[in-house]
C-alpha cells in the first residue's frame, strides 16, 4: 500500500498499439494496468477509477518491451472541430446519393440498424481480446499478476462527480439518438442523416471507450493497494 503525495511522483504512459494497458511508474515501482478488465467500461468507461483492475509488477526490461509513449491530449482547437464537420457533410452527401440509387427496403434496413451494434460489440471484444494475449507473451502472469485498488482523495472525488454526471448524461443521450435513428431507419423515410447519425453514435462511444484511463492528476492524494491475485 502507498499513497501518491505528489503529481510528479508518478507517471503513466500508453503502450504502442495497445489501448487496452496503461504503465504507471512510482518511485522504483511499475505497474501494467489493464483499464479494461471490467466488459462494462464499454458502457461506463469511468467504472476504473472505482473498482479494482487487474495489474501486472513490471521491470524495466518489459517496459522497454511494450513501447511506451506519452498520453496526448486531445486537440480541441476549432481548426480541428471544423474539418471533423466538412468531413461529416462531405460524407453524409455521398450516402445520401447511394440512398437514393439503391432505394433500400425495410429488410435492409432492419439489418443495418442491428449490423452496426453487433460490428461495434464484435469489434471491441476481439481488440480487447487480442492486446491481453499480446501483453501476456511478454511478461510473467504467473509470478506478477496484482489487483489494483485506487482509493481516490475525497477532494479528487468532489471534482470527478460533475464529470460524472456529464458522461451520464452523454449516455443518455446517445441512447435517445439511437432509438432516434433507429426507428427513422426502420419504420421512417430515412435519409443520409439517421444512417450517418446512427453509426456515429456507436463509433463515438467505442472510441471514448478505448481511451480512457486514469491520468495522473486523479491520482494525487490517492492510496493505492496492491494485493497478489
Amino acid at each position: 500500500m502507498f499513497k501518491i503525495v505528489d503529481e510528479n511522483d508518478i507517471s503513466i504512459k500508453n503502450i504502442e498499439k495497445n489501448w487496452r494497458y496503461r504503465v504507471l511508474r512510482y518511485e522504483n515501482d511499475m505497474y501494467l494496468l489493464d483499464i479494461s478488465t471490467y466488459w462494462l467500461s464499454l458502457i461506463f468507461f469511468p467504472i476504473v477509477w472505482f473498482l479494482p483492475i487487474n495489474s501486472f509488477k513490471i521491470d524495466e526490461s518489459v517496459a522497454e518491451k511494450l513501447g511506451e509513449k506519452t498520453i496526448k491530449s486531445f486537440n480541441k482547437s476549432s481548426g480541428t472541430v471544423l474539418l471533423i464537420i466538412l468531413l461529416s457533410m462531405a460524407l453524409a452527401n455521398v450516402i445520401d446519393g447511394i440512398i437514393n440509387k439503391l432505394n433500400l427496403t425495410k429488410e435492409v434496413n432492419i439489418l443495418y440498424v442491428y449490423m452496426i451494434p453487433a460490428i461495434t460489440l464484435l469489434y471491441y471484444s476481439v481488440s480487447r481480446n487480442i492486446k491481453k494475449k499480446k501483453i501476456l507473451g511478454l511478461i510473467n502472469k504467473e509470478n506478477n499478476e496484482k489487483q489494483f485498488k485506487i482509493e481516490l482523495s475525497r477532494k479528487v472525488r468532489k471534482k470527478l462527480k460533475p464529470l460524472i454526471f456529464i458522461i451520464g448524461i452523454f449516455l443518455v443521450l446517445f441512447l435517445e439518438g439511437i432509438l432516434f435513428f433507429g426507428k427513422n431507419i426502420i419504420m421512417g423515410n430515412p435519409d443520409a442523416k439517421d444512417y450517418l447519425g446512427y453509426f456515429l453514435i456507436f463509433f463515438c462511444w467505442n472510441g471514448l471507450a478505448m481511451y480512457n484511463g486514469i491520468a495522473k492528476q486523479h491520482l494525487v492524494g490517492a492510496t493505492i493497494t496492491v494485493k497478489d491475485k
